[in-house]
């Protein structure tokens, strides 16, 4: 009966200390357990709508960009290596990781101009 009234005393404590974090932090957050990106490409040039920013950790050895494109709605992976993901990267770390301010960092090129085929 010890070892039973023990086990119990065990989980409640440790069902207790997970509450206080989730309360700490706000929300769950989302932890990867392994790369998301198996292959990169060194740019894109479609339109971005969206991204997220994955920092290397023990999950994987290294930054992930996750790009949501605007034409289909489908996400690519970016390289971190590139002049493209290096770009996004600075952006990010210099907004701080704000959620709220990621559009600052998404650059929409005005259309190029056509040359009027009438000249």
């Amino acid at each position: 009966m010890g070892f039973t009234l023990q086990t119990l005393n065990l989980v409640l404590a440790l069902t207790a200390c997970t509450h206080l974090f989730k309360a700490q932090i706000g929300e769950a957050v989302y932890v990867p357990t392994r790369c998301q990106c198996l292959q990169n490409r060194i740019s894109i040039r479609e339109p971005i709508v969206d991204f997220i920013i994955t920092e290397k950790g023990t999950h994987c050895k290294n930054d992930e960009i996750i790009l949501t494109l605007k034409e289909t709605g489908r996400q690519q992976c970016l390289s971190p290596n590139g002049r493209q993901g290096k770009r996004l990267i600075h952006c990010w770390n210099r907004i701080n990781t704000d959620e709220s301010r990621k559009n600052k960092c998404i650059l929409t090129r005005p259309p190029q101009n056509q040359k009027d085929e009438t000249s």
